[in-house]
């Protein structure tokens, strides 16, 4: 998180041109990162024929009707569609976990967790919008791209893209750019937070989208350490899930259509640098930091 908020006060101060060779680089790359996250994606959770239309309908969805209630709207259907579908389809089963017993967090504290979560949520939501205000609406954003990823760490990118970028907080290549440079830093890619804050609000900025955003995800784990031993076998939950992270697919499938594919590829030198990354990353399984640094440098000579 400090570095990827070191890289984004760079950015902002150094007044970096987003149309810098490095820079486009950076977004080839972010091209060859996402496509590989789609496929990985897909290949998982995507991969019968139920899923695989949820996971298509899911994004020409959000495509048609690019919004952050689109997201919203989709992920939920998608739970209810696996409840009503999925049901008798998916086979049960029945691993044994010592979480069935050991509940290391109280019901109290659990239920107030699980509270907090959705007066957090359900405040933010309607708050922001009437009342407006760089923190609140800051801080609205963040919280609800943290409690939407399902099924992965690169699910953040369509929802951070739709909440941030959309508003004009910052620009598009400079959002894809710190997404390329997140894959070199260690960490989970909700540290790419951190550098959508800092550009757009300083060091002021960062810590609140690092705290935003880690939240949510914060407060349900604290419920589902006690909650997880029971609803685990849940019928419901598990198909509700199922058909959840088939739809993100469709939204991560969305956003290498577009933003990231519109932007990263511009030509043979930035679609040649994208193969190229693709080939690092999915065949010869170089470290990300090799390929963000690669792309930079091919960027700065090529484009």
């Amino acid at each position: 998180a400090l570095i990827l908020a070191l890289f984004g006060l760079f950015l902002m101060t150094a007044g970096v041109d987003a149309e810098q060779g490095w820079i486009k680089g950076l977004l080839a790359a972010a091209v060859a990162v996402v496509f590989h996250a789609v496929a990985g994606m897909a290949k998982n959770m995507a991969n019968t024929a139920l899923t695989a239309t949820i996971a298509v309908v899911a994004g020409l969805l959000v495509l048609a009707v690019p919004s952050p209630f689109t997201h919203l709207g989709v992920i939920i259907a998608a739970g209810v569609i696996g409840v009503v579908l999925l049901r008798n389809r998916l086979a049960e089963e029945t691993e044994d976990s010592g979480l069935d017993e050991v509940r290391p967090v109280s019901s109290r504290a659990a239920v107030v967790s699980l509270a907090l979560f959705f007066v957090l949520l359900g405040g933010l939501l309607l708050g922001a919008p009437t009342v407006g205000g760089y923190l609140l609406t800051r801080l609205a954003a963040y919280v609800q791209a943290g409690s939407l990823v399902f099924g992965g760490g690169h699910v953040v990118l369509p929802l951070l893209e739709q909440l941030t970028v959309a508003p004009g907080w910052l620009e598009q290549s400079v959002f894809l750019a710190g997404y390329s440079a997140a894959q070199a830093v260690p960490g989970p890619l909700f540290t790419f937070a951190s550098f959508i804050g800092a550009v757009d609000g300083g060091w002021a900025g960062a810590l609140l989208a690092t705290v935003a955003i880690f939240l949510p995800s914060a407060l349900l784990m604290v419920a589902g350490l006690h909650f997880w031993g029971r609803w685990r076998h849940s019928p419901l939950l598990r198909t509700a899930f199922t058909a959840v992270n088939a739809a993100v697919v469709g939204l991560l499938g969305a956003a290498f259509w577009d933003p990231v594919l519109s932007h990263g590829v511009t030509g043979i030198a930035s679609l040649s640098i994208a193969a190229l990354c693709w080939l690092g990353l999915a065949k010869w399984k170089l470290p990300p930091w090799s390929i963000a640094l690669f792309a930079a440098l091919a960027g700065w000579v090529l484009l």
